[in-house]
């Protein structure tokens, strides 16, 4: 690992804590995990990030970390929540990466920040839910072409993650629909930004060309719209 990670610990209200972390110098780079996920999960990429981008990784509620109270939560809320976590931080011009959710949640985030977000990089997060599963393998959640030290960790995370949801009935039963209605093809475009999306290649249908890629994923209008498949092998 090349760079030390700081770890903060943000009050946000009563019972309300979520965890940052914070990592090399330069032009700044918000990762923005998916759901059953933690930003532990791209520690694998400070070597590749933290020697020239300040990295800050967050964990919104819905996880381990997080310290929350059992209540309806919006996926709507999100944006404007990690903004407030950030402090500071978010009046940065920056980069996001999100990975299935915090991609979704990334093109919120961008829309919030009204300019300060400079691109997108989406690890299967994509405009819609429906067309996420178009385009994902569903039989693929889960990790691949981990070492296995790493692979275990991951699952413990994930298992630890899960429990939380479970004990946070309430919060589980209104994020799940609320982020069902999330759809970014309204405003996309309109970012005005450059979009990479990623998706893994398990077998599944993809598209081929540039173009297909852009009607699939709902970019029709984004300029500079790339896409990349991710071989299993």
């Amino acid at each position: 690992m090349s760079a030390a990670v700081q770890e903060q610990w943000l009050t946000l209200g009563p019972g309300r804590r979520l965890r940052l972390w914070l990592a090399g110098t330069g032009p700044l780079v918000l990762y923005l995990p998916g759901n059953e996920c933690d930003s532990a999960d791209a520690l694998p990429l400070l070597p590749y990030l933290a020697n020239q981008y300040r990295l800050a990784m967050i964990d919104p509620p819905g996880r381990a970390s997080a310290e929350w109270p059992d209540e309806a939560f919006d996926f709507h809320q999100l944006a404007a929540l990690v903004a407030q976590a950030l402090g500071d931080l978010a009046d940065q011009p920056q980069a996001v990466i999100g990975h299935s959710m915090g991609g979704m949640l990334a093109y919120h985030y961008a829309r919030h920040q009204g300019g300060r977000v400079l691109g997108l990089a989406c690890i299967e997060g994509f405009t819609t839910l429906g067309i996420h599963r178009s385009l994902v393998n569903q039989k693929g959640f889960g990790p691949v072409r981990m070492a296995e030290a790493l692979r275990q960790d991951f699952l413990t995370r994930r298992a630890a993650n899960r429990a939380w949801m479970l004990a946070h009935p309430r919060f589980d039963a209104s994020f799940w629909p609320s982020q069902q209605s999330h759809d970014a093809r309204p405003f996309a475009a309109a970012l005005g930004i450059p979009i990479l999306t990623l998706v893994g290649d398990l077998g599944q249908p993809l598209p081929v060309t540039g173009n297909d890629w852009r009607q699939r994923l709902g970019l029709e209008g984004v300029v500079a719209c790339r896409a990349a498949a991710i071989p299993k092998v």
